[in-house]
């Protein structure tokens, strides 16, 4: 699966880590503070290497 995530407060760059769909999920709900985290989001990390 491919992601591209397009963000002026995104590095550029590839980034050969291992993420799944809950990931991206689990980054959107922390950076709008939301704490509740749905489905599986809450067993895995976010993808937090990818800001400035």
């Amino acid at each position: 699966m491919v992601c591209a995530i397009v963000s002026p407060l995104v590095s550029h760059g590839e980034y050969g880590r291992t993420h799944y769909p809950y990931s991206l999920l689990r980054t959107l709900e922390d950076g709008f503070g939301i704490s509740h985290h749905v489905g599986h989001a809450a067993e895995v990390a976010p993808i937090s290497e990818i800001w400035r």
